[in-house]
């Protein structure tokens, strides 16, 4: 996650159940403004890696003039 740069994360469920992985990402250049991502998924880990796609997914398109 510190390598994608994620800034805070949370997550919101019940053990056992589905969750949802939230999280935000500072923008470059401005930590008063950031970019929020989550995903919901059978467990932690599920919903997790999904974000963090995205978050990758999102990092490329970025980087792309």
């Amino acid at each position: 996650m510190e390598d994608l740069g994620v800034g805070r994360f949370w997550v919101e469920g019940e053990f056992g159940g589905p969750v949802i992985f939230r999280c935000v990402v500072p923008m470059i250049g401005d930590r008063a403004v950031s970019q929020h991502f989550e995903a919901e998924g059978d467990d932690l880990i599920s919903a997790a890696r999904v974000t963090l796609r995205r978050i990758a997914l999102w990092r490329a398109t970025e980087a792309t003039p």
